[in-house]
């Protein structure tokens, strides 16, 4: 009885340090996400005006949505394609962050130089920058063609050639044509997957080594289990990454309503596309919560 009581008060301490630390989220997600997005709210439902200075809404109800979504059919089919691409770029982003985040984790000599390279994103975090060295890379070196090191029409000849299929080939020809902004979104995703491939006891794999296990048994068996709490962290941050990113159609468009202060259209159109991201992220992380192993379990 005295061990129960005890167990209680230490979970309840652990409680009271993790609500201390959740306090500054809380009050910046109330000050800079809440009152933003109830204001993005009641303007979707108004017509804004400006009078000496000042916001003034009037109630119009649904209509700002009815010339969004109904009457303007491109902006549905512009954020489909968005989510199309995003989800495409997710993939892609992990795929590589893992291969990344596996050779990174292994011992050779310049390994921290390395990570440094890879996580540049992460301090730089300009998309500016990513620009610049994209157009350096493709920078045409006086020949009339315009060649580039990321040219992917003999992959998407050769996979045509295959039998592939037109979808497989769109799909993959543009991971390839993208491969510069896939590595530049891939540096969060890396370190995150270096520290769970760090948790990852010694010896499961001294016993895999026992058993005759080979690299590809134990990746599938040891690493990849021990990996989906990461991978289910990183589909979550890559797809808010993705879908809220400078260069994103979607944005553009919702950026250029507010530049000409039409903030009803552009309030309307943020709103629907944050609804459709966050039926995504739930059906996401439904999927995958079921599919994540924990060893404490």
């Amino acid at each position: 009885m005295i061990g129960n009581k005890h167990k209680l008060s230490y979970e309840r301490r652990r409680g009271v340090v993790g609500y201390v630390f959740l306090i500054p989220w809380i009050i910046g997600a109330a000050v800079f996400f809440m009152y933003p997005f109830l204001q993005s709210v009641v303007f979707s439902f108004s017509d804004v005006t400006f009078e000496n200075r000042k916001i003034i809404t009037k109630f119009v109800g649904l209509n700002v949505y009815k010339a969004v979504f109904i009457e303007d059919p491109t902006v549905f089919r512009m954020m489909i394609s968005s989510i199309g691409q995003t989800l495409l770029y997710t993939v892609c982003v992990l795929i590589m962050s893992v291969f990344l985040a596996i050779i990174l984790n292994q011992s050779f000599k310049g390994r921290s130089f390395w990570r440094l390279i890879f996580c540049l994103p992460i301090i730089v975090s300009s998309g500016l920058v990513l620009e610049v060295f994209k157009n350096d890379l493709t920078f045409q070196a006086g020949t009339s063609d315009a060649t580039t090191i990321f040219q992917s029409t003999v992959l998407s000849q050769l996979l045509l050639d295959m039998g592939i299929g037109d979808s497989v080939i769109n799909a993959v020809v543009t991971a390839v044509n993208n491969i510069v902004d896939i590595l530049w979104m891939s540096g969060v995703q890396i370190l995150l997957f270096i520290t769970g491939l760090q948790s990852v006891s010694p010896m499961l794999y001294e016993v895999c080594d026992v058993e005759g296990a080979t690299a590809w048994q134990k990746f599938w068996n040891v690493t990849f289990p021990l990996l989906t709490p990461y991978i289910m962290l990183n589909v979550v941050y890559t797809i808010i990454d993705i879908s809220t990113a400078t260069t994103n159609s979607v944005m553009k468009s919702i950026n250029g309503y507010y530049r000409n202060v039409m903030y009803s259209r552009g309030s309307a159109e943020s709103v629907g596309y944050f609804l459709m991201i966050l039926v995504i992220l739930g059906i996401a992380a439904a999927v995958m919560s079921k599919r994540t192993f924990y060893i404490d379990k």
